[in-house]
């Protein structure tokens, strides 16, 4: 898997609540009203990035930008896919990886067992199975208090790969944990 603090670095520090953020995250991780966000196609301000080796592909909404090749390159871990809004308060990103060997209970306890050792502040909030696109996913949502930030990890199937999406927002920022739901509902295979 990859580091799962990545798009922590994209923030800076800040004290928040961060329980009903957490919640608010998870929530529209699972609910389809979500998809309502990204309905309305290109006339809406909805976007699509893909990936390059076409396996993949994401929806956003206006206010959030994606990486262009240079700059997935740059970053560490190299994603597939990064989104980002323009406020800074929310990122998104994709690795395409190998076929995960386990369930979806196994691949919960892994993370549980990551969290704990590298990340002593995270505080595990939810994890539920999700039906998306690519199949049925684990969307795995967690806190990190001292860095006022929500994270969110989903595991989802593609083929014979795995795709692991990584979501951060910040605590005090219920409007992004909503459209950070719409982007991950809208994950799909390629065309």
């Amino acid at each position: 898997m990859t580091a799962i603090a990545a798009p922590a670095r994209l923030f800076a520090r800040r004290p928040a609540v961060l329980a009903t953020a957490a919640a608010v995250l998870a929530s529209a991780l699972v609910a389809g009203a979500a998809l309502l966000l990204l309905g309305g196609g290109e006339k809406a301000g909805i976007r699509t990035v893909a990936a390059a080796t076409g396996a993949f592909e994401l929806s956003y909404p206006a206010g959030w930008e994606a990486a262009g090749p240079p700059e997935l390159l740059a970053t560490e871990g190299r994603p597939d896919a990064l989104l980002r809004r323009s406020d800074s308060r929310g990122a998104v990103t994709v690795h395409e990886q190998p076929r995960l060997d386990g369930s979806l209970a196994e691949v919960k306890r892994d993370l549980d067992s990551r969290l704990e050792r590298r990340m002593p502040d995270a505080k595990p909030v939810a994890s539920r199975v999700v039906a998306l696109e690519t199949g049925r996913a684990l969307s795995y949502t967690f806190v990190r208090e001292r860095a006022g930030l929500v994270h969110g990890i989903v595991v989802a199937p593609l083929g014979g790969r795995t795709l692991m999406v990584e979501t951060a927002a910040r605590g005090d920022a219920a409007d992004v944990a909503t459209q950070i739901g719409g982007i991950v509902r809208s994950l799909r295979p390629g065309s």
